[in-house]
């Protein structure tokens, strides 16, 4: 139940505008949330990014490791459609590590693209590994975006890897998009549901 009331509670705070709008900004936030269905139950983690002009800062909950909190800050570049969020940080709670995650995105009118990697050096009942997320969507309306994912994981002992097709919906700027992992020995997750939602002001 934990995991729902931290899934709706990321998504009850927002606001009305529109999350794909083309104009010039100074500053965005976003907040989203994810669901993990795994074979073993479920997981979840929020987190909040926030870009100006020239850097950006995001927090995460649960996300790099479980009850762990982790806050990163870093270069924001612009180039025509692409973005760069270059972060570096901390993540601490349950462990402690020191974590590099660039993220890069692509936004056109048909085609939206994320990458993003991350290494965490383990510095206290963590392991350090090496994270990959990339997602590709074409966008047959603008409501309806249709992909497909590869979640990576890495380290000294294990490893999960999953690939499957998602579908994002979008209404102003909030979105929800569920993901379907392709059954395989090889990860533990079974589906994935994410949500949350962009202002930029």
């Amino acid at each position: 139940m934990k995991h729902f009331i931290l899934f709706l509670t990321a998504i009850y705070f927002t606001g009305p505008l529109p999350a794909q709008e083309k104009k010039e900004f100074k500053n965005n936030i976003a907040v989203q949330a994810y669901l993990d269905f795994l074979k073993s139950g479920t997981t979840s983690a929020a987190w909040v990014t926030y870009d100006h002009k020239k850097f950006s800062l995001e927090a995460r909950y649960n996300y790099d490791w479980d009850k762990n909190l982790s806050l990163y800050a870093g270069a924001f570049l612009k180039y025509k459609d692409w973005n760069f969020h270059l972060l570096q940080g901390v993540t601490f709670g349950s462990t402690t590590g020191i974590s590099t995650s660039p993220t890069i995105e692509y936004d056109k009118k048909k085609i939206y693209i994320f990458n993003q990697l991350q290494y965490v050096i383990g510095v206290s009942k963590m392991p350090s590994y090496f994270m990959h997320w990339g997602e590709i969507y074409y966008k047959p309306s603008e409501h309806i975006w249709l992909g497909i994912t590869d979640r990576l994981y890495f380290d000294n002992t294990s490893r999960d890897i999953a690939f499957g097709p998602q579908v994002l919906f979008t209404y102003k700027n909030l979105f929800i998009t569920f993901y379907y992992w392709i059954p395989s020995k090889q990860t533990e997750s079974k589906a994935f549901m994410q949500a949350g939602y962009e202002q930029a002001f």
